[in-house]
């Protein structure tokens, strides 16, 4: 079925062509691209969380190691859900010039962007024992290229700039 934009707004349409703001056209970021930001996200945490078990492992009488495990990570979350929320980009997204919006074109905000697409997925998967976690690249080889959590916030994940950037 071909896009049409004179229809009458459904959802089956919206998920047909990328969100359009003014006459540029969103450029989706590629699969590939959107796994090293997730990689280079991971890493920092990794990063973050290491020096803190090593000395609690090495020094059982000191208690540095428990305070670097008790701050570095959960400082880490907070500094990203904050860049999330505000210019659309975890460090690794920022790196990689990738930029969260809302499937509209959009900024997409504290609600959809923290809470919907980290929050409510990572609780969905713990619950359903980390299936959707397994499933989620998969479910982003479609048009759209959006996983379960761009789904559940209605969001798309740009090449940071790309025309329609409500950041720029």
């Amino acid at each position: 079925m071909a896009y049409n934009p004179y229809a009458p707004p459904s959802r089956a349409a919206e998920r047909e062509q990328p969100a359009i703001v003014g006459a540029q056209e969103l450029v989706l970021a590629e699969l590939g691209t959107r796994v090293l930001a997730k990689l280079i996200d991971i890493a920092l945490l990794i990063a973050i969380a290491s020096p803190g078990f090593v000395l609690a492992q090495a020094d059982e009488t000191s208690d540095l190691g428990g305070y670097l495990l008790l701050f570095g990570p959960p400082g880490l979350w907070i500094a990203q859900w904050v860049l999330i929320s505000v210019s659309g980009q975890s460090l690794g997204k920022r790196w990689m010039g990738l930029r969260v919006i809302t499937s509209k074109g959009a900024k997409i905000g504290f609600f959809r962007g923290v809470f919907l697409r980290e929050w409510v997925m990572k609780a969905g998967s713990t619950i359903l024992y980390g299936f959707p976690l397994l499933l989620d690249p998969f479910i982003a080889l479609g048009k759209t290229r959006q996983c379960i959590h761009d789904h559940l916030a209605d969001s798309l994940v740009i090449v940071a700039g790309s025309g329609g950037d409500p950041y720029r």
